[in-house]
């Protein structure tokens, strides 16, 4: 594979989606079997991370960590850098996009939102990034019920919807930008528009494309999903995954015993 990507659920596929291209070749990891990472304490998720590297070095070059939570742990853990080097493996993190994204953009007075895991928010990693950019006022919003009903494709139920909105409405109300620092909280963006019409969001995973130089081919593209754990069934995998990864010519399914 050219890329290998990581997360702890399907939410990723917004990064992965961004990505596709003609002729590229990528493997997805949706490890379900470290859901919910982000209300777990550090030692889970530098596991988590050193177990992903093991598993992406078996598969691509290039491995991009598309979960906010394991990003922020990799600021600080050198150890898995030092891995991911010995293992010949180019790591990519959302906190590389994070910098694309808000290095480009002007947060002076405005009141923002950090949106993602309990982890990510209480992390000084995000939050001294928007604050640096001018910030008024930050507002930390540690959407855990948000993340699992993505995570188990429950989003676009009515019941899902009121989940998400029972627990983000007030903070979405009182800003003006939100940083969306789970992979998975793209895909709840025209939600969260219908609480806030104006209020603009920031998408960290948009800037997979800037942050490297990817390999230009003609033909097909190929996805490889493999998913650990048994969170969402093989036959739910295959009706969603092409609603999920848009642009992705052939997606094939694969399941990883614990």
């Amino acid at each position: 594979f050219d890329v290998a990507f990581c997360d702890t659920c399907i939410g990723g596929s917004t990064v992965a989606t961004t990505l596709a291209r003609p002729g590229l070749r990528a493997y997805y990891l949706a490890d379900y079997h470290v859901n919910p990472l982000g209300v777990r304490g550090d030692a889970e998720v530098l596991a988590a991370l050193e177990r992903w590297v093991d598993i992406a070095s078996g598969q691509a070059r290039r491995m991009v960590i598309a979960c906010n939570t394991a990003s922020a742990k990799l600021e600080a853990a050198a150890d898995v850098r030092f891995r991911a080097q010995e293992l010949e493996v180019e790591l990519t993190s959302m906190v590389d996009l994070l910098d694309a994204s808000v290095g480009k953009t002007d947060l002076r007075g405005e009141r923002v939102c950090l949106m993602g895991t309990e982890y990510t928010v209480s992390s000084p990693v995000y939050a001294e990034r928007i604050v640096s950019r001018g910030a008024r006022d930050l507002v930390r919003l540690a959407a855990t019920r948000t993340e699992s009903a993505i995570a188990h494709l429950e989003h676009a139920t009515e019941a899902g919807q009121e989940i998400i909105r029972a627990e983000i409405e007030d903070a979405i109300r009182s800003v003006d930008t939100v940083v969306l620092a789970c992979t998975c909280f793209p895909l709840v963006a025209d939600l969260i528009r219908t609480i806030k019409p104006h209020v603009r969001l920031l998408d960290p995973g948009l800037e997979i494309r800037s942050v490297a130089s990817w390999p230009e081919r003609e033909g097909p593209n190929h996805l490889t999903l493999a998913c650990s754990g048994d969170a969402i069934t093989q036959d739910t995998l295959q009706t969603q995954a092409p609603l999920l990864f848009p642009g992705w010519d052939e997606i094939e399914i694969v399941s990883l015993v614990d």
